[in-house]
């Protein structure tokens, strides 16, 4: 605890309900989005003001995890659980920095009005990996600066959202939302930029972090999103990745960092997507591209032709 933690002792503030006009739980749930039988960690929980709704979320076969580092916020967490029934949302005293919740036990980790009052961010973000799953995401609420109090913390110690986006990336996380809610906060949501996926049986994951918006970075994002959509909509993702790593052949620059190996980034990917578009029957994947530059026209199975040749797939 320091001088920035808010007290058990004002408690009351959590629950007033001209808190729900300020900042309504609706909008916020709408952008998490926990799904039904997924694992949250609300960490800084305090009374349960968004543990409980996220509850009903992520009904009986989901679980709640409701961390703060006072005691007695939980005790009064615990009377309203008692109260409603609530069975699916376990309360655990910890910090953000030492949860102590398992390791990849959570898809979704929530930091509400809490960025604020921590002091060393890299720790607490390494602590949030270590408890995600490998395509987990973070979203971290907190008070916008340059906004009128009461309510909130004094304006000295808000923290812009430039910053938590800085720290984030820095921490190889990939955002993937900022926007703000209510009348006093914004929400950020990042993913961990590790997505697995399944091609023929066999588990695959794969790296990315978003490090910036030049377009090496925009087309790292471009494969990951696409990646994400896998599941959903696999022809139209698999058409995705392909016009992504034909973009960055095009302009000569490498997709994200493979965490080891010797090839090219732009192979790493090239070796990681051929299955899905041999299984898929992707029409993307041959359909040559034309290099203004150089003037040669190149498919991504051209690509891979080549590769094998070389000896590098």
């Amino acid at each position: 605890m320091n001088e920035r933690t808010f007290s058990h002792l004002q408690a009351a503030k959590l629950d007033a309900p001209e808190r729900r006009t300020w900042l309504p739980v609706s909008p916020v749930l709408e952008q998490l989005a926990p799904r039904l039988g997924s694992t949250v960690a609300d960490i800084g929980a305090g009374t349960g003001y968004f543990s409980l709704p996220m509850a009903n979320a992520v009904g009986e076969s989901g679980r709640i995890f409701a961390v703060d580092l006072q005691p007695e916020m939980l005790v009064l967490l615990e009377a309203k659980l008692t109260d409603a029934h609530i069975t699916n949302v376990d309360c655990r005293i910890g910090e953000a920095a030492f949860t102590r919740l398992e390791s990849g036990s959570c898809h979704l980790v929530l930091m509400a009005n809490l960025w604020h009052e921590l002091d060393d961010f890299p720790q607490v973000l390494a602590e949030v990996r270590r408890i995600l799953v490998n395509n987990g995401r973070v979203a971290i609420l907190d008070w916008r600066p340059g906004v009128e109090q009461p309510p909130g913390p004094p304006l000295v110690q808000r923290i812009p959202a430039e910053s938590v986006v800085e720290d984030l990336e820095i921490a190889g996380f990939v955002i993937v939302s900022n926007h703000e809610v209510g009348l006093y906060s914004y929400l950020i949501t990042a993913d961990t930029g590790v997505v697995a996926t399944e091609t023929h049986g066999r588990s695959s994951k794969l790296n990315v972090k978003s490090q910036g918006s030049s377009p090496a970075n925009r087309l790292q994002d471009g494969v990951y999103r696409a990646m994400l959509r896998l599941e959903a909509d696999k022809s139209n993702a698999c058409s995705q990745l392909c016009r992504c790593l034909l973009e960055s052949w095009l302009n000569h620059e490498s997709i994200g960092q493979p965490e080891s190996g010797e090839s090219p980034p732009f192979e790493i990917w090239l070796k990681q997507i051929t299955p899905i578009c041999l299984e898929l029957e992707c029409p993307a994947f041959s359909v040559p591209v034309r290099n203004d530059k150089t003037g040669s026209e190149r498919s991504l199975r051209w690509h891979v032709a080549r590769s094998i040749r070389q000896d590098r797939l």
